[in-house]
């Protein structure tokens, strides 16, 4: 064999090798659990983690009653989010995550800025990264925070009726 030919099968090798450690890390890597709900950015998080697995009841949980346009229960909710799922992030023929970057508090108000790195594939050896931040406010309101809005993951009808797709004529049962 020449030299030339071992350099190369050495180097598909050790690229094949690397494809392998990452799939096993990837797969290996705990999923995301719920946080305790005692800081505004594990409310945060907790109210996306809710959205990603479609658990509308616990990310409902999360709002403030002190929205404008506060549904009037958690099956109203999950009805706003299926009608109106193509204005919230995420998925697209990719995988996001999402982790807190910052959180800053002014008396009873919290900021979280959010990463979201969305991960899309193209194809066997193609994939695209793409990283965006946005920030979620949340006011402690009776000893708890909840969330009264964000810059993505959010319906805007919560706070103006004209942002989302109408809903009147539903009947929403828990």
């Amino acid at each position: 064999m020449q030299k030339t030919d071992r350099f190369l099968l050495g180097f598909v090798l050790g690229a094949l090798l690397l494809v392998a450690l990452v799939l096993v890390l990837a797969v290996r890597r705990p999923p995301p659990e719920y946080q305790p709900e005692d800081k505004p950015e594990n409310i945060a998080l907790n109210y996306l983690l809710a959205l990603q697995r479609a658990d509308y009841a616990r990310a409902y949980a999360t709002l403030s009653p002190a929205l404008r346009h506060y549904p009037a229960s958690a099956a109203e909710f999950a009805h706003l989010i299926t009608i109106n799922r193509w204005m919230l992030p995420g998925g697209a023929g990719g995988s996001s995550m999402l982790r807190v970057t910052d959180t800053r508090r002014v008396d009873a108000s919290a900021f979280v800025t959010v990463r979201e790195t969305l991960l899309v594939s193209q194809g066997l050896f193609g994939s695209q990264q793409q990283t965006n931040d946005f920030q979620m406010e949340l006011r402690l309101a009776e000893g708890k925070w909840q969330l009264i809005h964000a810059d993505s993951y959010w319906l805007f009808c919560l706070e103006d009726p004209a942002g989302c797709e109408s809903t009147v004529g539903s009947d929403y049962s828990d």
